[in-house]
């Protein structure tokens, strides 16, 4: 695991729950049955240096996973936040995992290191890029029926501007509640 450290921001899908962090550089897979269960495929996670700093705390539920770790999500989105391993003598706070999509700057993170390689189902596994289908935002909406291909989405800044009048994606609803976190 790299010890190179990193302070990062990070949150949930819907923004309720912000938080900021010392992380160590090395982003790392959980391959046991509870996290695939909790995570539906390996828990991608970022270890914590020190304590976590949450804003709309108010808006976490966590879960007794264990007798010795507790798991967070969002209250009103869902969204996996972390694994806190509860306060022991040797670390007085507890340590947070936290989930690695949550992190916004996720391009300092190395894939370094995976731990219950024997509870892989074996479906899946980590290999060389070249071997991976590389799929981008614009070829998976499709697949869903949110947009054309060939259509734009003015948010996404795509080349070509959409035909349509009533375009699913930029509903009056979703402009006004996602525009503001949706990527660029």
């Amino acid at each position: 695991m790299s010890e190179q450290l990193t302070e990062v921001t990070g949150g949930c899908l819907c923004g309720k729950v912000r938080y900021s962090a010392t992380v160590k550089g090395g982003a790392g897979a959980c391959h046991c049955s509870m996290c695939r269960r909790w995570s539906s495929g390996p828990y991608m996670s970022v270890h914590t240096q020190k304590k976590v700093e949450f804003e709309g705390a108010e808006n976490i539920a966590n879960y007794a996973s264990s007798e010795w770790a507790e798991r967070g999500f969002c209250k009103n989105c869902g969204s996996n936040l972390y694994y806190h391993l509860l306060p022991r003598a040797e670390v007085p706070d507890g340590e947070y995992i936290l989930a690695a999509g949550t992190v916004d700057e996720q391009s300092g993170l190395k894939f370094d290191h995976e731990v219950y390689v024997d509870g892989s189902p074996g479906w899946y596994c980590f290999d060389n890029e070249s071997q991976r289908k590389e799929m981008t935002q614009p070829d998976i909406l499709p697949m869903f029926a949110l947009v054309q291909p060939s259509r734009c989405c003015l948010l996404y800044k795509w080349p070509t501007p959409c035909q349509r009048t009533t375009c699913r994606w930029l509903s009056s609803a979703l402009q006004s509640t996602r525009a503001k976190r949706l990527p660029r």
